[in-house]
């Protein structure tokens, strides 16, 4: 993509939100059919902690996009060559 003349800091923001983008969906896939996959126990008068399914489904997304960004940020490098190179 260098080649083709996008920045570093373009290529870096394509494949953030990509990856962000994949995140959210897969959290959102997981977290839909939870309710239906459950129903046995919401049906019963179970106590079921809402606040704790809350917070680890903010702390997924949390995580997952700061690693995210950690990651990218050392992706697109200015030693392309030896990069390549060592592949």
């Amino acid at each position: 993509m260098l080649a083709s003349g996008f920045t570093p800091r373009k290529i870096r923001s394509l494949i953030a939100t990509e990856y962000l983008l994949i995140l959210i969906v897969g959290v959102v896939a997981g977290t839909l059919p939870a309710p239906i996959a459950t129903l046995p126990s919401l049906i019963s008068e179970a106590s079921i902690p809402y606040i704790l399914i809350l917070i680890i489904v903010i702390m997924v997304l949390l995580t997952g996009s700061i690693l995210i960004l950690f990651s990218v940020r050392r992706l697109v490098s200015n030693r392309l060559i030896e990069n390549l190179r060592k592949e």
